[in-house]
């Protein structure tokens, strides 16, 4: 476990999303990478940044640090318990998944409506064979009958 705070050692605020973090780990390894760090603890700082990533990335990790450090300790009642926040980019990542599962649930009906029209031109063109056939048979049975009848077969 990290014994320092580590939205300081990344210089972000508590209430950073994930993509704001990253940036920020991406900003100081430049700084604290042992290849550019001339100092003898660059390794131990560089793994802190690394640990300090990890924790804030993962949600579970991150509520242990926030409670740790106090950054949970202000008072809630019921009603801010029950709202959650979310940032700018869970806002828009959510945005674009819903417009893009509307797309396609628009593509997915307009196709059905094509396929239920191909079925009706279909069950259509069957039907006029069906009733041609039936007054072809009709004509011929008629014109049977009335053979029959005048003596002719």
């Amino acid at each position: 476990m990290i014994n320092q705070d580590c939205y300081r050692l990344l210089n972000v605020s508590p209430d950073a999303d994930e993509k704001t973090i990253r940036k920020a780990y991406r900003s100081r390894s430049r700084e604290l990478h042992p290849d550019v760090n001339p100092s003898p603890d660059a390794a131990t700082q560089f793994a802190e940044l690394a640990q300090a990533l990890a924790v804030l990335i993962d949600p579970i990790e991150r509520l242990k640090h926030d409670d740790r450090f106090g950054y949970n300790k202000k008072a809630r009642n019921q009603t801010e318990n029950a709202k959650q926040r979310f940032s700018d980019f869970q806002k828009e990542k959510a945005s674009s998944l819903v417009n893009e599962w509307s797309n396609d649930y628009g593509k997915a009906m307009d196709m059905r409506q094509q396929q239920r029209l191909a079925l009706v031109a279909k069950h259509k063109k069957r039907m006029q064979i069906v009733i041609a056939v039936a007054v072809v048979s009709l004509v011929v049975s008629l014109l049977l009958g009335i053979l029959f009848i005048s003596g002719v077969l």
